[in-house]
Order: C-alpha cells, then sequence, then structure tokens
C-alpha cells in the first residue's frame, strides 16, 4: 500500500512503516535540514515543502503524519489544536478529504486527549471515517527512555463491515452518527495508564480487544522485540551516549538534536503499521506493491 507522508520530520514513521511492508509515495516536510536528512535517505521520492500549497498530490492508500504538537504539548503554551502551529491540523484534514485514503495514521502527544482529539475526532466523523487510538511508549519496545505519543488510526466507516462485533470495546471508535461528547465521555483507557512501563509486557495487556490494536497485534509487537534481539539490542537497548548540548563549531548540531526530539522511534511506528496490515489484510483492501 502507497503511503503519503506529512510532517515527515526526519522519517522515523516512514521508515517504521517500510518496515511494515508499507511503500512511502511522497513527503511533505517544511523544515531544511530535515528535508536534507529525507532526500538523503528516499533519494527517488518527491518531498514536497508545504504543506498549506499542497493542493494536488499523487493519491495513497495511507496518509500519515505527525502535526505540531507545541500548542498541545504540556511543555508548550497550551493553546490547543487551534494554536499557531498545532491549528495546521486542518490542512492534515482537507488533504483527508481530498485524497480519501484507505487509513489515516495520525501520531501527536498524549495531551492531545485533552486538548484537540475532540476535534479530531470530529471532523473525521464528518467525512464519514470511524476511528481508533493508543498511546504507546518508546520503553514499551524496550527503549531507555519513554518517549509517550498518541497513535490514531482512522478509516472509511464503510469498510470495516467485519469489526462491526468489536464495535463495544474500549478502544474507542468514533462512528458518523456519535457526537464528540459521547466519545469523549468514553477516556482513552490506554493514555490513563499511570507509571512507566519498563518493558513489552504492560504493553501487551493493551492488546486484548478488538480492532487494529486487538488480534494480531502482540504477535506483531513479540516480532519486533524479537528483530530487536537479533541486533543486539535484546530486552533493554543498549545505553545510547549521551547527546552533548554544546553547539559551538559543529554545523547544523542545533537543528539535528531538535530533529531527533521531534522524531518517532520508528520501531514504534512499525508496529502500528504491522496492527494495519493485518487490518487491512481483514477487510480485504491490503495490496502489494
Amino acid at each position: 500500500m502507497k503511503v503519503g507522508s506529512l510532517f515527515s520530520g526526519i522519517g522515523g514513521l516512514d521508515l517504521g512503516l517500510e518496515r511494515a511492508g508499507f511503500e512511502i509515495a511522497w513527503m511533505c516536510e517544511i523544515n531544511p535540514y530535515a528535508r536534507e536528512v529525507l532526500a538523503q535517505h528516499w533519494q527517488d521520492i518527491t518531498i514536497h515543502k508545504d504543506i498549506t500549497k499542497l493542493m494536488d498530490p499523487e493519491p495513497v492508500d495511507v496518509l500519515v503524519g505527525g502535526f505540531p504538537c507545541q500548542d498541545i504539548s504540556n511543555s508548550g503554551k497550551r493553546a490547543g489544536i487551534d494554536g499557531e502551529k498545532s491549528g495546521l491540523w486542518k490542512e492534515y484534514a482537507r488533504l483527508i478529504g481530498l485524497l480519501r485514503p484507505r487509513y489515516v495514521v495520525v501520531e501527536n502527544v498524549g495531551a492531545l486527549t485533552r486538548r484537540g482529539l475532540d476535534r479530531v475526532l470530529g471532523d473525521l466523523a464528518k467525512m464519514r471515517y470511524d476511528a481508533e487510538w493508543i498511546s504507546l511508549r518508546a520503553s514499551d519496545f524496550c527503549a531507555p527512555h519513554q518517549r509517550e505519543r498518541l497513535f490514531l488510526v482512522s478509516y472509511p466507516s464503510s469498510t470495516t463491515g467485519w469489526m462491526e462485533e468489536h464495535r463495544g470495546s474500549r478502544q474507542v471508535r468514533q462512528s458518523p452518527g456519535a457526537s464528540q461528547s459521547e466519545v469523549l465521555r468514553q477516556k482513552d483507557w490506554a493514555a490513563s495508564t499511570e507509571g512507566v512501563r519498563a518493558n513489552s509486557t504492560d504493553v501487551s495487556a493493551k492488546l486484548e480487544v478488538g480492532g487494529v490494536f486487538g488480534e494480531g497485534a502482540r504477535e506483531k509487537l513479540y516480532a519486533i522485540e524479537r528483530d530487536c534481539a537479533e541486533h543486539g539490542q535484546g530486552r533493554v537497548w543498549s545505553t545510547e551516549p549521551d547527546v552533548c548540548r554544546m553547539v559551538d563549531g559543529f554545523p547544523g548540531r542545533v537543528d539535528q538534536i531538535k530533529a531527533l526530539g521531534n522524531a518517532v522511534v520508528p520501531q514504534v511506528a512499525q508496529f502500528v503499521g504491522e496492527c494495519v496490515k493485518v487490518h487491512a489484510i481483514k477487510a480485504g483492501v491490503w495490496k502489494e506493491h
């Protein structure tokens, strides 16, 4: 399945989806340094510069991206999804309506559940898309840091017949007839989990319900763990060297640190991609390219 990537950064989401078997068709990233990184690793792919000027992109099966979190994050001004930067969600929604992809994958900080998830779900519902979401941390995949992120997967409601039996699961789906208030009364159960999850045992317990993050997801999680072990990471990744904060005399060092800080851990994105793939196969829409 072909993927269009918005707010691509340095490609953490895209690398993870490629590992899951998806094909990146094009990207969109406004930061010049990040575009240089993308151009180095995806040399034959068109990289658009500005989402607000992206009017006629190539049709894709999956639209993916982590729209800016600065106005949503607890570390920012908390202006919410209508803030100057996080307000770019409206451009993401515009392209969903334009392209009508089979799947939409949205990534953002966990605080989205308090500062914008209602807007995201409402916009998707107006376009007759269902949605479900889960909060995942890098530490769920044995990395030595948390980096908690919310991942939302959305799909046209007319293509989800095989999932009707799972409508009552705890992973809330936004149906076309549900109001935003009805959805919000059902808290994102995963995001409310307290404490630091040290390994995959905890996240595995969240994969017992139906849907994208249900049947088959646990096996995908274990497969990624095995892959980490084969590359010498084991159940706990080796400690990374300290990130030096001194930047004098190192061209691009500030950009590099910023890009790494914003990036999605590829193993987490791969897991989400594997879950979407299982869903697509069961829905009869997975096509190899």
